[in-house]
């Protein structure tokens, strides 16, 4: 915990730190993307929830050591300032180490803004503004913003959709928060994948980006004007899944990430991207785009390749609404 002077000792982390980039980015002068991936907790106290409210359990636990007159509302309001306060400071701390070490690198947190495709029972509010307007604090002093609007297992065609919308939507209005007190521009790089489940025990069960997924993901962040995209897979079972990528990579995923390079020299004559009226258009454009390709028969196409997965036709019908529109 990063409020806690026992379990964190800055000191040591700055010095081992160091070390890891000095191993790691052997070049002193590297100028490419230089991503802090932290995720076994979040820096702030409201946003470990689920498996790391650990993290919040904890932090009042610490607090009522010292402080056993107080009574639960008000061990939770201090615990939160507290971990808030010390949060920031390790987080700010690591950035200046990494770019006092590697100055010219592109510095940044992996996975923010914190967002949730699980958002039921959140009135479908996917971000937490008030989370990202806390963490703005120490992401002003990064080089890049790195969002990850992963799609996963679960959710239909429309909520995914809509995700991958939000997430951007929400990184550029830190973007354009962070510009608002002084602090330049920041680049924007997309973590996105090209399979649903990389996980998944057998590789030929691998469900890929069918041409929907491509056109939510890769399109919107054609749409959205980001600085680039980082494709993302875990390297487990890598020998067994390679061919499988390849093939992918050679038939479907390539040949849509030319058409997008043209597609994006198109846009930049069509929409003045510095306009935030122009934002609502991109939506639209997205929206419309996607969904003209989400007909029974495209479906039924896909599915008669070995990219989707098992269940394939069903599973779609399903995702898209058009199983319920034949049986309605």
């Amino acid at each position: 915990m990063p409020n806690s002077a026992i379990l964190v000792n800055i000191s040591e982390h700055l010095k081992k730190l160091g070390q890891s980039i000095k191993n790691i980015i052997t070049d002193k002068h590297f100028n490419g993307l230089a991503i802090i991936d932290i995720e076994e907790w979040r820096p702030t106290y409201d946003s470990n929830w689920s498996s790391k409210r650990v993290y919040q359990e904890e932090s009042v636990k610490l607090v009522l050591k010292d402080k056993k007159f107080l009574n639960k509302t008000e061990a939770i309001n201090l615990a939160k300032l507290q971990f808030d306060k010390a949060a920031f400071r390790f987080f700010y701390a690591t950035l200046k180490m990494c770019k006092l070490l590697r100055p010219r690198a592109f510095w940044g947190f992996y996975g923010f803004p914190t967002c949730n495709e699980n958002a039921q029972n959140r009135n479908w509010s996917f971000c937490f503004p008030e989370i990202s307007n806390k963490m703005i604090s120490f992401l002003k002093y990064a080089d890049v913003i790195y969002p990850s609007p992963y799609i996963v297992p679960g959710q239909n065609y429309t909520v995914k959709s809509f995700f991958v919308r939000e997430v951007l939507k929400e990184t550029n209005r830190i973007v354009e928060e962070i510009m608002r007190l002084g602090y330049g521009k920041k680049l924007i790089y997309v973590y996105n994948k090209i399979e649903v489940d990389p996980f998944v025990a057998k590789p030929k069960n691998i469900e890929f980006f069918d041409p929907y997924y491509l056109c939510i993901v890769y399109d919107n962040c054609v749409l959205h004007n980001v600085d680039g995209v980082i494709v993302w897979s875990t390297s487990k079972n890598m020998k067994e899944r390679c061919h499988y990528i390849k093939d992918y990579v050679d038939h479907i995923f390539g040949p849509h990430i030319k058409f997008l390079q043209l597609y994006s020299q198109y846009l930049r004559n069509k929409i003045s991207f510095n306009h935030k009226r122009n934002m609502l258009n991109r939506n639209l454009m997205s929206i419309n785009k996607c969904n003209r390709i989400l007909t029974l028969k495209n479906i039924n196409k896909w599915c008669h390749t070995n990219f989707y997965g098992p269940n394939c036709f069903y599973s779609k019908l399903i995702s898209s609404g058009i199983y319920n529109q034949l049986n309605s």
